[in-house]
């Protein structure tokens, strides 16, 4: 029940002795908002909230709801003036700052309601700044939350880093006077491990949460860099970007061409869609910086101990790197143990694949023959980036072993599943012809996914629609 008589104007004579904050409210734009909040009261589920984020969370969730329901000034959403407003988004980095400094986005204490999410006045932080505050400041960060949450990918594809190495390279040798530091888990700084003058900014286990995510970006205002590339643009760093917008104004993001990618994968088109690589490399030419990938010097060469090793440096390295994150782009034990025997026992057979249930099966194919050996958890990845690089051909799926091989300038054959090659993700610098789809004519819709996630069932096996015999060709073409 909504009274019309609320919402005459806030110096309406009937409201005389009512306070101005809550006055304020008292306008025609606001019987919209509030219309729209007890339909999204209705809608989003309650749960228990046990801690204050969860408070805040709930409320910029119906905010949320206000965004797709009404067509308003955002300030009417949330029943703030032009001046309660302004405040809320110019002080949004000293709020986080406050509510995780004095540890109380996951306080359960039910004060900090009447603190921070309650109609009043001005929010109570107990400084001499409180009467200049927004009231419900609680309210709007949990918006704010939300609206980085909502609606974004949030999968962090490993084989694009890989991808990233062509932009940094040509970066470093461009631009030899710019400082360049690489936010990336410690185990990833290895792919750059070519490229000098390379600083790293190392992400954590500690750092997945909003929590830590704001530490991190403390970090990176530390080292108070000019210019911000996100070369990512996923869930984690949109957040990032949240946190470090109040204090850097460039910062620069990939176009990630997902329109497109979706149109690909639905029909609408049929086209090879610009690489991945270039994407990276467009990124810097928004702030002036040109990136010829052409100029790319590929990764040496590195001298590996024939001593350290089980196989055969004398004799032709064929990788084989049949696994990836999705079952659409694995190729079959079947298949893998048929293709090693067209090649023959004049090879060796390197087969990479990660520690588990990847290593296991590779276990089970050595054991079967004798010219495949394991290069798995007992290999670093610059131990294994040291024995792609003397390879003379790699044979990967759609997955990151192959963008690592291309590095090297190495042969990459990549056998095409569900995904295609026209979404962008081809190893760098390969021919068309090392790419190998499967019969068009029995999967007909191929591309149905980009990266392997949300694949038809009926689409699931089409990687081992391609007959060992095809790749085994292209392999004998090569070496």
């Amino acid at each position: 029940l909504i009274g019309l008589d609320n919402y005459l104007g806030p110096s309406h004579r009937f409201y005389d002795g009512i306070p101005e904050y809550i006055k304020e409210d008292f306008t025609i734009p606001n019987i919209f908002s509030d219309v729209s909040e007890k339909f999204a009261f209705g809608i989003i589920p309650r749960i228990e909230f046990y801690t204050f984020l969860d408070k805040i969370i709930f409320h910029g969730k119906v905010l949320y709801y206000k965004d797709f329901s009404l067509d308003i000034d955002d300030r009417h959403k949330i029943g703030y003036s032009k001046a309660k407003m302004k405040w809320a988004k110019e002080n949004e980095f000293f709020v986080w700052t406050y509510f995780i400094e004095n540890n109380i986005l996951f306080d359960p204490d039910n004060n900090l309601e009447s603190r921070f999410i309650n109609d009043s006045p001005f929010s109570r932080f107990y400084l001499e700044l409180d009467n200049e505050s927004s009231e419900m400041i609680g309210k709007y960060i949990g918006w704010q939350i939300v609206k980085s949450f909502m609606n974004l990918q949030v999968l962090i594809h490993k084989h694009l880093k890989p991808m990233t190495v062509p932009a940094i390279s040509v970066l470093r040798d461009s631009y030899p006077g710019v400082k360049i530091t690489i936010l990336t888990t410690e185990f990833f700084s290895a792919l750059y491990n070519q490229i000098p003058n390379i600083n790293f900014l190392f992400f954590k286990p500690k750092h997945k949460s909003i929590y830590g995510l704001f530490r991190l970006s403390r970090q990176i205002n530390q080292i108070n860099p000019d210019l911000i590339i996100d070369l990512h643009d996923v869930l984690r760093t949109k957040i990032l970007r949240m946190f470090l917008a109040y204090k850097f104004n460039r910062i620069s993001v990939i176009d990630k061409g997902r329109k497109e990618k979706k149109s690909l994968i639905n029909g609408s088109i049929f086209r090879r869609l610009k690489l991945m690589h270039q994407r990276y490399a467009d990124v810097f030419s928004l702030e002036k910086m040109n990136i010829n990938l052409e100029l790319f010097n590929t990764y040496s060469k590195i001298n590996i101990n024939d001593n350290v090793h089980e196989f055969d440096l004398n004799k032709r390295l064929i990788g084989i790197a049949p696994f990836a994150g999705h079952n659409c782009k694995e190729y079959s034990l079947v298949n893998i143990l048929k293709l090693i025997d067209l090649i023959g026992p004049s090879c060796q057979i390197l087969i990479f694949g990660a520690p588990g249930e990847e290593e296991k099966k590779i276990k089970k194919i050595s054991e079967e023959k004798t010219n495949s050996y394991i290069i798995s958890s007992n290999y670093s990845l610059s131990e294994q980036m040291a024995v792609i690089s003397n390879l003379d051909v790699m044979i990967s799926m759609d997955s990151a072993n192959g963008h690592i091989a291309s590095l090297f300038g190495v042969n990459v054959i990549t056998a095409w599943g569900a995904t295609h090659p026209f979404t962008g993700y081809s190893p760098f610098n390969q021919p068309e012809k090392n790419s190998i789809i499967p019969d068009l004519k029995k999967f007909p819709k191929v591309p149905v996914t980009i990266y392997g996630s949300k694949c038809p069932k009926d689409y699931v096996n089409a990687i081992n629609s391609i007959r060992p015999e095809i790749i085994f060709k292209r392999v004998n073409e090569i070496i």
